[in-house]
């Protein structure tokens, strides 16, 4: 794997669109978090880092099946959220919601994290 250098403006960009859960975050925005710290440790690899694409979220682009591309975190979540509730609808992710978000890639390992991220997510 090629190693990307972040310019420094980026990065404290980024440090500033640090997710805060607070208190009374919904079960959605848990779920968001969950799904970012198990495909981007919460945008800070990968996808996460070239596109703000913390949760590996997939768009058609010229025919192809490319990574999306945000201009921000908050762009991100807003989007996961709007698809997760259009295209799965439970806040709680199943197995069968598992294989179809990461491809049947190792998706119950994909689905054990999550569930512990969610449980574990730190609120203020």
């Amino acid at each position: 794997m090629r190693k990307v250098e972040i310019p420094q403006e980026k990065k404290k960009q980024e440090q500033k669109e640090d997710v805060i859960l607070e208190k009374g975050s919904t079960q959605l925005d848990k779920l968001a978090y969950a799904v970012a710290m198990q495909e981007t440790k919460d945008c800070t690899l990968g996808w996460g880092l070239l596109y703000n694409n913390c949760m590996g979220v997939k768009k058609y682009r010229g025919g192809k099946l490319q990574p999306a591309r945000y201009d921000s975190k908050t762009d991100a979540y807003i989007d996961f959220k709007n698809i997760w509730n259009r295209l799965y609808g439970s806040e709680i992710p199943t197995m069968k919601d598992a294989i179809k978000w990461s491809g049947n890639d190792r998706a119950e390992d994909w689905h054990k994290n999550v569930l512990w991220f969610i449980e574990n997510a730190k609120t203020t």
